[in-house]
């Protein structure tokens, strides 16, 4: 404690500010201080953050170099409570050192008496390896989101909002065949999924080179302890073989998520109604890509049959430059995807050829050939006056 017994020991700090942090209350071990219940109301009430229970005989243990346990009453569900025991728990770990240091030297005991061994920590990876492995785990999972993304809007537009705006009669009118418009929707959807996620990747990496720029001081004042390495492989963008590997990969994954968005999308009757369908398919995808960020999830038999699940993986592996397993696995993976996002266009082909799904318009709107309007127009159209005589 300090002079004024409001505050800790500055020398348990790194600092003047962070003693500061911790304002002390010293009470004495009577009631209602000493009832463990009274402690526990005030600390679910929220009065104090954080009790230590010094014991009255703790001097005595420490000189006859005993151990004594110092109870900690905290709030684990209040976060300004478990911040608090945090800090007590560093300060109280910092004098039990500097009681050690002082048992040493009074005995006369070399420092490594109590630490027969020490771990030194040696990391062969090199920062472009610790960057990669960041980079492996981060971009398949914002590919799949923003390839899907980018399919599902546009399939939605080109499908049920013709439906809306009444332009689906005319186009199924034109002398191309059903299958031709399926496809030239599904090249138009392909290319803004495509389109989206590169731009995106675009923007992130120029957002990443600035904030390495930034990281560069945090890089320099961490150099004695190894952690510029480890900040600086992070905040390094991408090599060029990664953003190869990226935009190869994210071409069959445009193919399969532009099939699957567009056989959904015919099916909607409004835009609004084809919105709600975003929700199941995002459910649907998102554990299968958040499979790949577990530990020890691997490219394996079962793995390249999985849709979405495989890319994100080969994706992975390619990133970390094992190119044998990513060897092994490359048609394995590529294969099923293009086989079920040709499934999924056999799917909307089907749905092109059904006059139901086609017509089916949201109550209320008016085909955009115009017949209804002319009906109407013809029926208040005025008849011819008959010619009469006039008898005196």
């Amino acid at each position: 404690m300090n002079a004024k017994r409001d505050r800790f020991d500055q020398a348990l700090f790194d600092g003047e500010a962070e003693a500061n942090r911790l304002v002390v209350v010293a009470r004495p071990a009577e009631p209602p201080w000493s009832d463990a219940k009274e402690r526990e109301r005030r600390i679910r009430s929220g009065l104090v953050d954080a009790i230590v229970v010094v014991p009255r005989d703790l001097r005595d243990q420490i000189e006859r170099k005993e151990t004594r346990e110092m109870a900690v009453d905290f709030d684990s569900a209040d976060e300004s409570s478990q911040i608090t025991f945090l800090r007590l728990k560093e300060v109280l770990s910092r004098w039990q050192r500097r009681l050690v240091s002082l048992r040493l030297d009074h005995d006369k005991l070399p420092s490594g008496y109590t630490e027969p061994i020490r771990i030194r920590p040696v990391d062969n990876a090199t920062p472009d390896e610790v960057g990669s492995s960041m980079w492996a785990r981060l971009f398949p999972f914002l590919l799949v989101m923003m390839s899907l993304t980018g399919a599902f809007y546009p399939a939605i537009d080109l499908c049920a909002g013709e439906k809306e705006r009444g332009t689906m009669e005319t186009l199924l009118i034109s002398p191309a065949s059903r299958a031709e418009i399926v496809m030239g929707k599904f090249f138009t959807v392909v290319l803004a999924s495509v389109m989206t996620a590169l731009l995106n990747l675009v923007s992130m990496g120029l957002t990443g080179y600035q904030l390495a720029r930034q990281f560069g001081a945090m890089s320099a004042a961490a150099a004695a302890s190894g952690g510029p390495r480890r900040i600086e492989g992070m905040m390094t963008a991408p090599s060029l073989a990664s953003a190869f590997w990226i935009v190869l990969l994210l071409i069959p994954l445009a193919v399969f998520f532009s099939a699957v968005c567009l056989s959904l999308a015919v099916l909607a009757r409004s835009m609004k109604e084809g919105q709600y369908y975003m929700t199941p398919l995002y459910i649907i995808c998102l554990p299968l890509i958040f499979v790949t960020l577990m530990p020890g999830v691997e490219l394996s038999p079962f793995y390249s049959l999985v849709p979405v699940t495989g890319v994100s993986l080969l994706l992975r592996t390619l990133i970390l430059g094992d190119y044998a397993v990513a060897r092994m696995y490359f048609l394995p993976v590529l294969l099923p995807t293009v086989v079920y996002g040709g499934i999924a266009l056999r799917w909307a082909v089907d749905q092109f050829q059904r006059e139901d799904v086609l017509s089916a318009r949201p109550s209320g709107s008016t085909s955009g050939t115009g017949c209804a309007t002319c009906s109407a127009t013809r029926s208040r159209r005025p008849t011819a006056a008959r010619p009469f005589s006039a008898s005196r």
